[in-house]
């Protein structure tokens, strides 16, 4: 690898940085033509993800994921956000198999599991 995924990252966050619409394709082009020239292209995913870290950390927004047995409202979201005291982007699942509530991840640990499945396990067990 050329570069570290990490410095390609920032470059591209500082790249798209007050960009309008035909200055971020451009970018993003020839971001992906430099990947290519330096045989870093199986790198993508990762370093989207980095950039995409780096963003939310800059805005002070946290990444959560949320499973539940059906989607959320708009209302429940709030309630999310206003429980955890940030701003959050919540990445949603829909799983049926949970019959019911949510369950909560944060960095990739289950902070809330008020789901139906989990309340019977407990009931059962």
């Amino acid at each position: 690898m050329r570069y570290q995924e990490s410095i390609y990252a920032k470059a591209l966050l500082r790249a798209l940085e007050e960009k309008d619409e035909s200055e971020i394709k451009k970018i993003l082009k020839n971001f992906m033509a430099i990947l290519l020239k330096n045989n870093d292209f199986s790198h993508l995913n990762s370093i989207l993800g980095k950039v995409e870290k780096l963003y939310l950390t800059e805005e002070g927004v946290e990444k959560i994921y949320v499973e539940s047995a059906s989607p959320l409202s708009k209302n429940l979201r709030e309630e999310i956000e206003s429980a955890l005291g940030k701003k959050v982007l919540i990445n949603e699942k829909v799983r049926p198999n949970l019959l019911a509530g949510v369950r909560i991840i944060l960095n990739e640990e289950i902070l809330i599991d008020a789901t139906g499945t989990q309340r019977l396990a407990k009931i059962f067990h």
